[in-house]
């Protein structure tokens, strides 16, 4: 499943309603760590369809979400469980930032050399 681009009429049902956590990434398409993390998305996908649904919330479209959320440093993952977001990480470190969040949420680790 291809990381869904989230709006702000998505963002109730693709994230706050989810049966199961999302990752999203907050980010913007101007910005280049923003574009290196969106694009890393797509590695993972595969590995972790089904257990976890990937997210993009671009700046651009949907700043009421970042307000919301006090998301003011991009690029920004969070976890959203049940509707609520549990994890929060700033900045980009390239692979190991998602599977330090995915270790520290779900206790395992999908390691880039895997991908």
């Amino acid at each position: 499943m291809k990381p869904l681009k989230i709006n702000l009429l998505a963002f109730e049902s693709a994230v706050l309603q989810s049966e199961i956590p999302v990752l999203l990434v907050f980010g913007a398409m101007w910005d280049s760590d923003s574009r290196m993390l969106f694009s890393l998305l797509d590695k993972y996908k595969d590995k972790l369809d089904g257990k976890v649904k990937l997210g993009i919330v671009d700046y651009d479209y949907v700043p009421d979400i970042f307000s919301e959320y006090e998301v003011f440093d991009i690029p920004t993952m969070m976890v959203f469980d049940d509707g609520k977001p549990e994890i929060r990480h700033t900045g980009y470190n390239g692979s190991d930032d998602i599977d330090k969040i995915l270790h520290h949420f779900f206790g395992y680790r999908l390691y880039s050399s895997e991908i």
